[in-house]
């Protein structure tokens, strides 16, 4: 009889091999060897360093939210591990992706339950939507001067978002009882159902997190400096090539990069985040600036940041093993 971890274990072989193949198929590899021409070892090491950085902090994030919902101490190096997968795994799923691959490899080494392990992956997905969210405004207010019509459409979707949180925070238990009663009138099997009812209900008791002062703190605080080291990691490779755009310019290119990753539903938002950063920087670069050097700097910076972690997370996927070393 083959054991349930077996079937996660080949389910992840399979993820991460699909990855690889997506990547080859998706990935622009003529411009890729143009942007290759910017690099130096200097350039290389400051930009390693702070996406390490990024994950380190992420990991340490991902290793809090489980501790406080799940109960359950996990090794810093296999959190460090997940988020690198997460992103992996989120290249084939639309817009940032669930980032399933964390659950699975949770329950995979921890036995942790999905249905304690993926409300803590959704309160992920809405601190760091929060986190957008405050920067979307905070940048907006130092750009006024020039006119976006993308602007409006992100203003209006963090609003509606915020109310969203707000109506969370003010009719949980609301809420809980109207999706679990759709839950309970659909047609579906008695045991999916009742996996489901946990589900919510244990989304819903996770949610009281950000309730807690201490840890409401904690988690903005790491993810605010993780995105900081985004736009950190952005504007150094524009300073190096000294391209003069804003440092807030840059802020409002990441976020408005993301948000159209998530309205497109392209997977990882390959694609349209390189293309948006280009035609909103493009309106900041100085008379006489080059635009293939924009180009370059941005997609050099994808590669680090995000088609490396692609095909270092798959490579985590296909050689996962069940280790729960803790430190």
């Amino acid at each position: 009889m083959v054991s349930y971890a077996k079937i996660i274990n080949f389910f992840l072989l399979f993820l991460g091999l699909a990855i690889i193949f997506v990547m080859i198929l998706t990935i622009d590899l003529e411009q890729i060897k143009i942007s290759l021409k910017y690099l130096n070892l200097q350039v290389i090491v400051v930009i390693l360093t702070i996406t390490a950085l990024n994950i380190l902090i992420k990991a340490v994030r991902w290793k809090y939210l489980i501790i406080k919902i799940c109960k359950v101490k996990i090794s810093t190096l296999f959190s460090f591990n997940s988020i690198i997968a997460g992103v992996a795994a989120g290249s084939l799923t639309p817009g940032r992706g669930t980032e399933i691959a964390k659950s699975l490899m949770l329950k995979n080494s921890y036995e942790v339950s999905l249905t304690k392990s993926i409300p803590a992956m959704l309160m992920e997905r809405i601190i760091d939507a929060l986190t957008i969210i405050s920067f979307i405004f905070i940048s907006f207010l130092f750009i006024t001067q020039r006119k976006f019509n993308f602007t409006q459409l992100l203003i209006w979707s963090s609003v509606l978002f915020i109310l969203g949180l707000v109506l969370l925070f003010i009719f949980p238990q609301v809420i809980a009882r109207i999706l679990i009663g759709i839950i309970k009138k659909v047609r579906l099997k008695p045991a999916l159902k009742e996996k489901l009812i946990r589900l919510v209900d244990t989304f819903f008791e996770s949610f009281f997190i950000l309730k807690q002062k201490k840890a409401l703190i904690i988690i903005s605080f790491l993810s605010f400096a993780a995105f900081i080291l985004e736009i950190t990691q952005l504007y150094y490779l524009f300073s190096i090539f000294e391209l003069h755009i804003s440092i807030m310019a840059t802020t409002f290119s990441i976020v408005a990069g993301l948000t159209l990753g998530l309205l497109t539903m392209i997977p990882g938002g390959i694609g349209t985040t390189e293309l948006s950063q280009v035609i909103i920087l493009k309106t900041f670069l100085p008379i006489g600036t080059k635009e293939d050097l924009l180009k370059g700097i941005i997609l050099l910076n994808r590669i680090v940041a995000y088609y490396a972690l692609i095909l270092a997370g798959s490579l985590i996927l296909i050689f996962n093993k069940k280790k729960n070393t803790k430190f």
